[in-house]
């Protein structure tokens, strides 16, 4: 009898472990969405820049489009600033 009120218990935890492993992991999905199409409407704003406004921030039109194509995991913001901070040093 104990014996199976532990082995209830133990697996009890593990799908509670289970979940919230899941709600993690969408939690995280959504954030990374949410972060996605916030660095994309930035895109877009440079987009509609001028070339040499763009030149002035240390970007090109090329930039944004690599920008633009980067995994969901990696942030073009922080892209686009590193090649402008390379660029304005150059």
């Amino acid at each position: 009898m104990n014996t199976m009120i532990h082995r209830r218990a133990h697996i009890s935890i593990m799908v509670e472990d289970a979940f919230g492993r899941l709600f993690s992991r969408i939690a995280r999905f959504i954030k990374q969405r949410a972060q996605r199409h916030q660095d994309m409407r930035h895109i877009r704003e440079l987009a509609s820049m001028g070339d040499r406004d763009l030149r002035d921030m240390g970007i090109g039109r090329g930039d944004l489009y690599w920008a633009s194509q980067l995994p969901i995991n990696d942030r073009p913001t922080t892209g686009l600033n590193q090649i402008a901070r390379k660029n304005q040093r150059a």
